[in-house]
């Protein structure tokens, strides 16, 4: 059983137990050894940690992981390519890029990450490679080039697709005349919705003539949901109900699934305990069964549905409300 079941929180046996140390004592017996603590130095460092400290933990995403590490190895032996980390807004996407950065930075290898909607992003993106202050060049692509100078690096974009028309032009062309033309040893990481946009070319390979490796990103399964909800700091069963359910309804993605805790806890299904965990003040047949708080981002995007309704439909909506009766719009 212990190579197949959850182990039990150690709340549940006694409540007082500080969310704190059964966070660390459940991640001490995780089944994957890549999730657990690397060493004892690990462990008391967590114990000690303020929670804006801890290492980013990932649920169910081993496997992607892997392959975004196994990339960046492979540019340090001189290797290069495009990965294309594809999947829904609350996929977990930009969790992934955090912690394949986390193990990436002490490698050695010049790594640079930045997020397409932040202003200036490719400026922002050769601000953080390492290189001189003398380049003559205005243009990203230019400074990129000067700063690297065919040495081994990655570049990482979060959100690829909200980038301006120009930068993706500029981050096509440096594939296209330094990884495709000249091989350097260069890992592009573009991280997009499977909507790609104006970046549809260069996330296909179309526009670059690189073939990326693509890493499509699905629901969790159940036990990675019921890990997430307890990192989330829900304790005892309450952790475990929320978790299966949320499984169901969420359909395993992270977002919906921290989003809907964040809806509890607005409404007072959950409250903090003074060791800064989540106790649930429902029956556990209440959290398994009744209609869960609505999240913000439903309630607003449900709201800009009514807007839209004609008469006679919002007429019908009101009646339906009226007699209490489920309804989708």
């Amino acid at each position: 059983r212990h190579l197949t079941e959850d182990p039990i929180p150690p709340s549940e046996h006694d409540p007082r137990v500080p969310h704190r140390l059964e966070r660390v004592c459940l991640r001490m017996l995780r089944k994957e050894p890549d999730q657990r603590f690397a060493s004892a130095r690990q462990v008391l460092t967590a114990l000690e940690a303020e929670d804006t400290e801890q290492k980013v933990v990932l649920f169910g995403r081993e496997v992607e992981l892997a392959r975004l590490l196994g990339a960046h190895e492979r540019v340090g032996h001189g290797g290069g390519g495009v990965v294309v980390v594809r999947g829904p807004r609350g996929s977990g996407r930009t969790a992934l890029l955090r912690a394949f950065l986390e193990r990436a930075y002490p490698s050695g290898i010049p790594t640079a990450a930045v997020s397409g909607d932040v202003e200036d992003a490719l400026d922002k993106l050769v601000e953080r490679l390492p290189g001189g202050t003398s380049e003559t060049r205005s243009d990203p692509v230019g400074r990129m080039v000067a700063r690297l100078r065919g040495r081994s690096a990655a570049l990482v974009v979060d959100d690829v697709e909200r980038l301006p028309a120009a930068d993706v032009e500029a981050l096509t062309e440096l594939v296209r005349s330094r990884l495709v033309i000249e091989g350097d040893p260069l890992l592009v990481i573009l991280s997009t919705t499977p909507q790609d946009g104006a970046a549809g070319g260069l996330c296909s390979g179309t526009s670059t003539g690189q073939t990326p490796d693509v890493v499509t990103l699905e629901g969790l399964d159940r036990r990675a949901v019921v890990a997430l909800v307890r990192e989330q700091g829900v304790e005892g069963a309450a952790g475990a109900a929320l978790g299966h359910r949320l499984h169901e309804q969420e359909g395993g993605w992270p977002g919906a699934v921290v989003e809907q805790i964040e809806a509890l806890v607005r409404a007072g299904w959950l409250e903090r305990t003074a060791e800064g965990g989540l106790r649930a003040t429902r029956d556990l047949d209440v959290l398994r069964s009744e209609p869960l708080p609505v999240p913000e981002r439903v309630r607003v995007r449900e709201a800009a549905h009514l807007v839209g309704l004609g008469v006679w439909e919002r007429r019908v909506l009101d009646s339906l409300v009226v007699l209490d009766m489920a309804v989708s719009v």
